[in-house]
């Protein structure tokens, strides 16, 4: 049996002086874009570490950075100064600084027709024109912050720490349903990529998965944690939920019947992100200073350590070969098959 290659460290560097409050990967992977709480955005080469640009202008901490796929030069930036930048990042060049919320920015959306979302500490949703870099509407559904927002279809989708979620309609900006999770508030939002299931997780121990075409009540409710949920996600396929916890483990459910099948074990902190890889594995980062590689199996096959502080998170290639552990001190290490 042949034995599975090991992922090599490539290249480690140093982004921000301060802490890290979100990255991506850019639309071809090849570069990352970071944020902080020296209130910059960068972008840096994955391969040499060299920084590309930065990005100043907001007078906060920038809590959020999302790309616009359908364009191939524009992304976002949402700050605690209450207002969003465009960019075009290959200039770095603001084209324009979105205002409109009374609080901090929290999240942030592409929709089709040239549309953002932002949600914000202020309890509501701004839905702007970002070719008349105009508001269309304003979304008052929830009573306190909200923490996620998504596009999906024809509508749009916000989650809030009043542990409600409001599906309106983009086009009448009429609202369709609300849901109400009884338990706790939201902490994270998202849609699996097939479109068939909608999840959040609560200050409860519990993810919600939801029927996006019968919404009026869960369709399962997973359970099997000690402590709470920090972090979780869908594969590619929509067929499978893996949730991590302060518990130190992450566990996988199949998304039609809500049954656990795996539980992965190996972490001594709390999981802070999994990623379910093409190539069905599970890749799970943790404040512990490491990153483990799993079969689906719950074999842990390879640890990616040497960060001297905790993770906050991880990015991964869309074919598997390429990891990038972020740690608090924000300091990337990028590792490749």
């Amino acid at each position: 049996m042949n034995q599975r290659p090991k992922f090599q460290l490539e290249n480690s560097f140093i982004t921000h002086p301060l802490p890290l409050s979100c990255c991506i990967l850019n639309k071809f992977e090849t570069q990352i874009i970071t944020a902080g709480y020296d209130q910059t955005c960068k972008i840096f080469n994955i391969e040499s570490g060299a920084k590309l640009n930065e990005m100043q202008g907001h007078s906060n901490v920038i809590q959020c950075i999302e790309i616009d796929q359908s364009k191939d030069d524009l992304m976002a930036t949402g700050s605690f100064d209450h207002t969003i930048k465009l960019w075009r990042p290959k200039s770095g060049i603001c084209v324009e600084t979105l205002k409109g919320h009374d609080a901090e920015v929290m999240c942030l959306s592409f929709g089709y027709n040239n549309k953002l979302a932002s949600g914000s500490m202020d309890s509501t949703c701004n839905i702007y024109d970002i070719e008349k870099f105009q508001i269309l509407h304003t979304i008052k559904d929830h009573k306190i912050s909200i923490v996620g927002v998504k596009f999906h279809d024809s509508n749009v989708y916000t989650a809030s720490f009043d542990g409600q979620i409001s599906v309106n309609d983009t086009k009448t900006f009429k609202q369709i349903i609300k849901l109400q999770d009884d338990t706790k508030e939201i902490f994270q939002m998202a849609i699996d990529p097939s479109g068939k299931y909608l999840g959040t997780i609560s200050g409860n121990k519990q993810c919600k998965i939801w029927d996006l075409k019968q919404l009026n009540k869960p369709l399962h409710i997973l359970t099997g944690h000690t402590q709470d949920l920090t972090t979780f996600t869908f594969d590619q396929l929509g067929t499978r939920v893996l949730t991590g916890s302060q518990d130190s483990t992450v566990i996988l459910y199949e998304a039609s019947t809500g049954k656990m099948s795996q539980r992965f074990y190996g972490h001594t902190d709390e999981i802070v992100k999994i990623v379910y890889t093409q190539k069905h594995e599970v890749i799970t980062a943790s404040t512990d200073k490491t990153a483990r590689l799993y079969t689906i199996d719950g074999v842990c096959q390879q640890i990616l350590e040497g960060q001297e502080d905790g993770l906050m998170t991880l990015l991964v290639d869309s074919k598997g070969k390429m990891v990038i552990t972020v740690g608090k001190d924000s300091t990337c290490q990028v590792w490749r098959l």
